[in-house]
Formats: structure tokens, C-alpha cells, sequence
């Protein structure tokens, strides 16, 4: 099973060269980065994204670029990319809890 998405914020995620073929449903991504961040380049978020995606081509890793340095979601158009990408993947026909069986409580 895929996880609904993943959100990645001033940093990359594995190693590139760390990833194989998956064959396996796909986890939507975004990825946000700064322009002026020295401690994990845009650059560097672009290639992290790049693999995501030959990894699997289904997996829709978004890359979002800010002017900002290395730092947390703080600005109104980073916070609403990330409404936007989580309206589109959070909306999706989720497992319920009887799914799991009947000692599984929703929460």
C-alpha cells in the first residue's frame, strides 16, 4: 500500500543512488526548497526528486521552490503549496478501520 503523501521541507530525502525500481502503488511527494538555503540546495531537492520519480514515474514528486534560506514552512504561499498538494493526495479513498478487523478503532 502507498502512503497518502509525503511532504519533505528544507531537506532532501535518501541519497539518490540509494534508490531501486519500485513496483509497488506510488506516494505523491512535494518537496519545498529555499533558493538561498546553503545547507540543502534547491539543486539538491530537484535531483532528490528526479529519482523519486525514475524510482517510480507514478510517484509525482513536486518540487516547490521559495525565496528562502535553510528554514521551516513559514510563508503563506509555502503553507498554501502545501494545502494544494495535500487536497489533491488526502482526498483519495482511504482504508477504514473495520479494514483491519473488528479490534481496529477509528480514531
Amino acid at each position: 500500500e502507498r502512503l497518502g503523501g509525503c511532504a519533505v521541507v528544507a531537506a532532501a530525502a535518501l541519497e539518490p543512488v540509494s534508490y531501486k525500481k519500485c513496483d509497488e502503488a506510488p506516494t505523491p511527494m512535494i518537496l519545498i526548497a529555499g533558493t538561498r538555503d546553503v545547507v540543502v540546495s534547491a539543486e539538491r531537492v530537484r535531483e532528490t526528486a528526479a529519482a523519486l520519480v525514475r524510482r517510480n514515474p507514478g510517484c509525482g514528486a513536486e518540487v516547490h521552490e521559495f525565496d528562502k534560506e535553510h528554514a521551516m514552512v513559514k510563508s503563506q504561499p509555502e503553507a498554501e503549496a502545501l494545502m494544494r498538494f495535500w487536497s489533491k493526495t488526502l482526498t483519495l479513498p482511504r482504508p477504514k478501520a473495520s479494514d483491519y478487523g473488528e479490534d481496529v478503532i477509528e480514531v
